[in-house]
């Protein structure tokens, strides 16, 4: 295998697989409502990550490197989306999953949206294009090798994290319990709002 396709992909593991508002919203869509359906969630975090791998390869990312006026603003509409997402979380009681299309279930927008809003992608996307450049004699070729290298590191890490989630939903048999463990998980939302301020 090539060393700078290796290399990729162990950055791609890395990122993706760390803790971040959409591994704890995969992780908060296995407990409400399973793997199944929580797979146009997983959709949605796949088309943002290919949107911003696209727009940093083809070089428009700069601007946002460049004018760090423009990485703030992003960064002040990602933590208000992210608090209203922890808020609706920390306050969701069981799900009904008697319904299976309502509920708490987060479909492909909500996916898309938090990961374009979300600096840690923004960030991951900048790295990615500007660490692998010499993969691809073209921005239009790297950005479809970034495209799918994460795009395959991805899938696993949508099972973990989404798996995990239903998992502890399985295991949660009450409404005080439900609450709780929306709780957690909103406080973790919230959490990676502070993180996403410090890096």
């Amino acid at each position: 295998m090539n060393e700078g396709i290796l290399s990729l992909l162990v950055f791609a593991v890395a990122m993706t697989f760390s803790p971040g508002s959409n591994n704890v919203l995969l992780a908060s869509s296995g407990v409400q409502v399973g793997m199944r359906r929580s797979v146009t969630l997983g959709l949605g975090i796949v088309a943002g990550i290919v949107v911003l791998l696209s727009i940093a390869a083809l070089g428009l990312g700069t601007l946002i490197h460049t004018h760090p006026s423009l990485r703030i603003a992003m960064q002040a509409v990602g933590s208000v989306y992210l608090a209203w997402l922890g808020w609706k979380i920390a306050h969701a009681g069981a799900p009904d999953l008697s319904h299976a299309g309502r509920g708490t279930r987060r479909g492909f927008l909500a996916g898309f949206i938090n990961t374009m809003l979300n600096p840690k992608g923004w960030t991951m996307a900048l790295s990615a294009a500007a660490g692998y450049t010499a993969l691809a004699p073209s921005a239009p070729r790297l950005a479809l090798v970034l495209s799918l290298i994460f795009t395959l590191v991805f899938v696993p890490n949508w099972v973990l994290w989404t798996g995990g989630g239903q998992a502890i939903g399985r295991s949660v048999q009450d409404d005080r319990h439900w609450r709780t463990v929306n709780r957690i998980l909103g406080i973790l939302v919230a959490l990676s709002i502070v993180a996403m301020w410090l890096e």
